[in-house]
């Protein structure tokens, strides 16, 4: 939480955007080799931005207040209040969980750890860490708790595996643990330790740091060449978003022709889970291994365009259900799910078939773990020569590194690729941009692109590849105007660059300004109360294209009563000063402010939004799965009344793609997990219904993990209610401090 609103120097809709776009030229190409026919595509850029952080685009109004954090608490309070969202560094840092957190080391180098919901990572981070026995004496509850049941049922106020955690006595006294144990080791010592014990948490870096790290070149996200703007001096450069490994082909009497063959017979099929047969990647099959975000989005991207994709997951979870429920909504929209355990001898067999079956096949395991589940390339080409294996990780490049086998999430390649320290303003206090699926996603969307231009190759030539991507190009890819080092490079470009939860902009005519009122409310936050937006802003864009076009925005704004702004000894600041000076003395409201320099200064000016005005004008008050919206919005949501998981869900629609020929189809929502199992087993895999029923007796397939989707946090009886004194005090010892007023 810092100033709000704060400038952000990702550009991340053009990153976005770019990725939909190439995936669009791909099946674009895909459909026309099958029947011929050219399309037209479009990408609105905002359209891209919303669908890649789809979790902030998406509202659940009843969400149990169990999967609320410290922090959304916070907010909430400041919002009833009408308090500024301005909080320090510190204050944001003590409202955050413990095992989602950065922590100092010797080195005094900041170290991130996020091991949330994986129902053993935090037994690992502990144990990692050299505490988990102290802990345990402390009285730390580690009884094998069922997380998908009540949380009044739970045998104590906190599960761990769960998040957030829900006990705040115990989250200070693990981040008191936490902190005395990392100041033990340097930061890249605790990087090695935690690789080691498969916990994901990595050293803070600096976008130049990550660029001349061993890892990034060893394994070849960052590549060096000659630039022609340095006279042929070395550069190094993010290197390829996506790539392809050399397919490897048992001994077998197919042929590439038998190849291509099957390769066009299954995309005519039409047998997709979709209503329509003639999307992009109709009777395509994909058999989706993946779990969190990143895999489960290229399969839920997949089936978007067509195609028909089998879910796949454990007959025991993993991850609660902040990941596998909540964080599913959008993903896994459209797929048919299965439980299946893929270790049992059974569960081996099954996914032999699934193979046999299958087009495309899914995984986002580190590299040294596909062997052992029988998943690597060598092992799916002897079930099926034909198919494509998309391998998505953490820290994968085009070759081995020395943290290729690193496990890790959005937020732990957000702090290892300089993002974090960029957001937060230094190392000092690196900060998480855009929580949940900044990388992430978009990583999916590369993740679907790498997998289509394998189908694409496939088509053309009868080789199926592996299709690469992972978190780190895609953390690359949205930094894109930074990645980049030389020797001798000006480092006072660095230094202006804006950074930090007080930026506002990149000039005096490219920022935000207040304005002397609110921007205009919709029905949302009227229901919020008169409190809920302080004041409003504007944004100012004009990036000075040409001397012309600056000399005019200037006269302009003279004529309109803005004197004084600009002589060739003034600094951007103090012109900021003046037209913020200014823009308060229109005594107008964000609209009208934005309004009134677009007409009569010929600024680009638009007033602050709020994915929750976003949403409401622009949302449909429900949806009929499958159907076409041939002419959507840019910004195009619509209401799930009745969603499996227990509650209303208001999403995004999937528009960030436009076809003249396809349309839009609205997907159906997320199945419950091993809702197909059975059908699947039946009518897919053939098995016969006693197969199924000893299977099922055995718990080697399943059909569910809970009986109702997503556990509620009962309001009389959750665990944030039975220490709601403890909270309370906890909450008081946080300093209620301006950013302004803190030592940073």
């Amino acid at each position: 939480m810092g100033i709000n609103p704060s400038y952000s120097p990702l550009p991340l809709g053009s990153a976005y955007g770019s990725v939909v776009g190439a995936l669009g030229v791909i099946l674009g190409l895909i459909r026309r080799t099958v029947d011929g026919k050219g399309d037209r595509l479009e990408v609105p850029l905002g359209a891209a931005l919303c669908d890649a952080l789809v979790f902030n685009s998406m509202a659940v109004p009843d969400l149990p207040p169990r999967y609320l954090t410290m922090r959304e608490m916070e907010i909430a309070e400041r919002r009833a209040r009408g308090d500024a969202m301005n909080m320090s560094y510190k204050q944001v840092k003590a409202l955050l969980d413990p095992f989602y957190h950065t922590y100092t080391c010797k080195d005094k180098r900041p170290f991130y750890v996020v091991t949330p919901c994986h129902l053993q990572h935090q037994v690992r981070c502990l144990k990692a860490l050299g505490i988990w026995d102290d802990m345990v004496a402390l009285g730390l509850p580690t009884e094998d708790t069922n997380v998908y049941v009540e949380s009044s049922h739970w045998k104590a106020n906190m599960v761990l595996g769960t998040y957030p955690l829900t006990d705040p006595v115990w989250i200070e006294r693990l981040k008191h643990a936490m902190e005395t144990a990392f100041l033990k080791r340097t930061a890249l010592e605790w990087e090695h330790i935690f690789a080691s014990y498969k916990v994901p948490g990595g050293k803070t870096r600096t976008t130049k740091e990550w660029l001349l790290s061993e890892h990034a070149n060893a394994s070849g996200l960052v590549i060096e060449r000659p630039s022609p703007h340095l006279h042929g001096a070395p550069m190094k450069e993010g290197g390829a978003l996506v790539w392809h490994t050399r397919a490897t082909v048992p001994s077998s009497s197919f042929q590439r022709a038998d190849t291509k063959r099957f390769a066009l017979a299954s995309l005519r099929t039409g047998s997709g889970s979709t209503s329509s047969a003639s999307l992009w990647l109709s009777g395509t099959k994909v058999v989706d291994l993946s779990n969190v975000i990143a895999g489960p989005t290229i399969g839920g991207m997949l089936a978007r365009y067509g195609a028909d994709v089998i879910k796949v997951d454990p007959t025991k979870p993993t991850y609660d259900a902040l990941v596998t429920v909540y964080m599913g909504i959008p993903i896994n929209a459209g797929k048919r799910s299965m439980l299946v355990d893929i270790k049992s001898m059974n569960g081996k067999e099954i996914l032999h078939r699934l193979v046999q079956w299958a087009d495309v096949v899914i995984v986002n395991q580190v590299a040294s773990q596909l062997r052992s589940l029988g998943v690597d390339e060598a092992s799916l080409k002897n079930i099926n020569p034909h198919v494509i294996l998309t391998h998505f990780d953490a820290f994968g490049g085009p070759y081995h590194g020395p943290r290729s086998n690193s496990v890790g999430y959005d937020d732990i390649l957000q702090a290892s690729t300089g993002i974090m320290s960029r957001f937060g303003g230094s190392l000092a206090t690196p900060a998480e941009h855009a929580h949940l699926g900044t990388v992430d996603v978009v990583s999916g969307f590369s993740g679907c692109l790498a997998t289509c231009l394998s189908i694409f190759k496939r088509l053309q030539t009868g080789v199926s590849d592996v299709a690469r991507t992972s978190l780190a190009a895609n953390a690359q890819h949205i930094q894109t105007p930074f990645m980049y080092h030389f020797d001798g490079i000006d480092s006072s470009v660095e230094a202006k660059e804006p950074r930090g939860p007080t930026a506002t902009g990149e000039s005096w005519l490219y920022r935000w300004y207040q304005t002397a009122r609110p921007g205009r409310r919709n029905r949302v936050e009227e229901e919020m109360g008169p409190t809920h937006m302080e004041s409003g802003h504007v944004f100012v864009a004009c990036k000075k294209s040409g001397t012309g076009m600056f000399q005019r925005v200037i006269s302009s704004l003279q004529r309109i009563g803005c004197t004084g702004l600009y002589d060739h000894g003034m600094v951007d600041d103090t012109r900021a000063m003046k037209l913020q000076a200014f823009i308060l003395r229109l005594d107008m409201d964000a609209d009208d402010v934005a309004q009134m320099l677009r007409s009569k200064c010929g600024l680009e000016a638009i007033p602050l939004n709020s994915m929750s005005r976003l949403r409401e004008s622009n949302i449909s008050p429900s949806c009929v799965f499958g159907k076409r919206q041939q002419q959507p919005q840019t910004y195009h949501f619509h209401t799930v009344e009745s969603h499996p998981i227990g509650s209303s869900v208001e999403m995004f629609s999937p528009c960030s793609l436009l076809s003249d020929r396809f349309g839009v189809s609205v997907m159906p929502s997320q199945p419950k997990y091993g809702e197909h199992t059975v059908s699947i087993l039946q009518n897919v895999l053939q098995y016969t219904a006693d197969e199924i029923k000893a299977m099922l007796s055995t718990n080697d397939v399943g059909e569910e993990w809970s009986r109702k989707y997503i556990p509620d946090g009962n309001t009389t009886l959750n665990p944030w209610e039975n220490v709601k004194d403890e909270y309370q005090a906890f909450l008081a010892k946080v300093e209620r401090l301006h950013l302004t007023d803190s030592k940073l």
